[in-house]
């Protein structure tokens, strides 16, 4: 009776645990599914073929999914390990990459089956069957992470959802059955067996799949380029002819095919500490040179000692080096990339190297064509220049000037002693400067005190050397008299320090010592 029993039960639970779920490691629930599966086929002369495979998948969802590294693969039908996310498959079908369009079929085939796929495995294969064993086998999807999506089994496969389906026969496809209930949806309980259905007329769909359009690149732009980084110095001119102050300059360029903005330019020279700062909004036009004249900028350029002009910018600094006694009217100039000294300064414009007269090798004379009227002709480089001034309402030059006949420009005398004030009586005119110096021994003097004499060389009272034996003046003690006082103040402190120390090493003794005599006296006053 007992055996009976048994059998009953077994029977009954190998009949309900096909129909139990098998639990299955899904990532959320099934947004894409296996929708049709053919394992094999007849060719156009009927002959079986096990490559005519496909495999087609459906978005359950309206919305489009990024299935980039998605993958599918096939587990051999008696493996039991397909539910493991860290199997090695027995075979890594395809990898997808790409967008599938909401509600949409993609399908991928074995190579050269299916027309228009959206790809296909097998690729380069020369073996004469597919890839899916017809009498049974797992498919199963995993995303990007390597969570399972989907599973399909089929035939003798060990691991179903649920139940497998049948084994598909050449030329039938497993097709999943199409949900009722929700459009656009195909039916997905879990049970391989009752979602699907064999048919003979396989019917792959695919088009789904589609690439990422490109984000739109959004230009960079460039950032301005800081005022002044671009800028450079090509002439400086610290020594024109005539007058300097309103004629030296520093000449800047800008070699770039962009307006400069010189707004927070600074300028300056080695020769003082001033600063010319450019104004709001100036700017530097696209090869533009520019002269600027110490009557604007401020800045004075040293000529005798040469030295240093400096453009500060925000991120750059641009600087160059003049040498000393440069000649009267000859500029430092940028000339084809290399610093030279000029005789022709040419403020504002390109710097160019003068013309140089050939030599004939003899006394023969060249002659010249004269100047225009209102030119005049350089002796330094034989060529015509301006007269910068040459109308007749000419400014009377000032004291001490006159005016260049070449140049029209007012000139320096350096020798107009007639014109000069007359000295003081007891003073005489330098040779050297032309100015008016007290003359020696000319002014009354006060007498020097007793123990000092008079300094022969330089007129001022000195200490007298021929005293040191006589007795000290009043000058003398009283130049010693902080010396003493030196010497009295440190003797008191000696003195307070070792009656300190003496009173510290016997203050029991005298501590003792003042007791006594406080206990006499008050004895005493206690007889009276």
């Amino acid at each position: 009776m007992f055996t009976r029993v048994m059998l009953i039960g077994l029977f009954a639970v190998s009949i309900i645990l096909p129909m139990i779920p098998v639990e299955k490691v899904y990532a959320g629930t099934a947004q894409i599914v296996i929708s049709e599966v053919q394992t094999g086929g007849f060719d156009d002369l009927l002959i079986e073929d096990s490559r005519l495979e496909f495999i087609e998948l459906h978005n359950q969802t309206v919305e489009p999914i990024d299935i980039t590294g998605w993958k599918v693969q096939y587990f051999g039908g008696t493996r039991t390990d397909v539910l493991d996310p860290l199997a090695v498959p027995t075979r890594e079908i395809f990898s997808f990459s790409g967008l599938m369009d909401g509600s949409g079929y993609v399908v991928i085939s074995y190579e050269n089956y299916v027309s228009g796929a959206d790809g296909y495995f097998g690729a380069g294969s020369t073996a004469t069957s597919g890839l899916l064993a017809r009498s049974g086998g797992h498919i199963r999807i995993v995303n990007a992470m390597g969570e399972l999506v989907d599973l399909l089994a089929w035939g003798t496969a060990k691991v179903p959802e649920t139940k497998a389906v049948a084994e598909i026969k050449a030329g039938y496809s497993a097709e999943r059955h199409v949900n009722e209930m929700i459009e656009y949806t195909l039916t997905d309980t879990n049970n391989n067996f009752l979602d699907f259905t064999s048919t003979d007329v396989p019917t792959p769909q695919g088009g789904g799949l589609h690439q990422p359009l490109p984000e739109e690149e959004i230009p960079v732009e460039e950032p301005p380029v800081p005022p002044c980084d671009n800028v450079i110095i090509t002439e400086i001119l610290p020594n024109p002819d005539g007058t300097d102050t309103g004629n030296e300059f520093i000449e800047i360029y800008n070699p770039t095919t962009e307006t400069i903005i010189l707004s927070d330019c600074i300028l300056k020279t080695s020769s003082s500490s001033k600063q010319y700062m450019f104004e709001l909004n100036a700017q530097l036009d696209p090869k533009e040179y520019r002269a600027l004249y110490d009557g604007t900028t401020g800045l004075t350029l040293a000529n005798a000692a040469g030295g240093e002009v400096l453009l500060l910018g925000t991120t750059a600094d641009y600087s160059t080096q003049y040498p000393t006694d440069l000649a009267a009217n000859h500029s430092w100039s940028l000339i084809d990339n290399r610093w030279q000294i000029s005789a022709q300064p040419t403020p504002g414009v390109l710097n160019v190297l003068p013309i140089e007269i050939p030599e004939t090798g003899g006394d023969e004379e060249i002659e010249l064509d004269p100047c225009e009227p209102g030119k005049y002709r350089s002796p330094d480089t034989n060529r015509c220049r301006n007269v910068q001034v040459f109308t007749a309402g000419l400014t009377p030059c000032g004291i001490g000037q006159v005016r260049s006949p070449e140049t029209n420009r007012c000139r320096n005398i350096t020798n107009l002693v007639a014109s000069l004030v007359p000295c003081r009586a007891d003073q005489e005119r330098s040779a050297d400067t032309n100015r008016c110096r007290n003359v020696l021994g000319t002014t009354t003097q006060t007498p020097c005190q007793e123990g000092y004499e008079r300094n022969a060389e330089t007129n001022r009272c000195r200490k007298s050397t021929n005293n040191a034996s006589a007795s000290p003046s009043v000058g003398s003690l009283t130049k010693d008299a902080p010396e003493s006082r030196l010497n009295y103040i440190f003797l008191i402190v000696t003195s307070i320090a070792v009656l300190g120390y003496g009173g510290y090493e016997y203050r029991r003794d005298l501590s003792n010592t003042f007791t006594r005599i406080k206990t006499n006296i008050a004895a005493r006053r206690a007889v009276k």
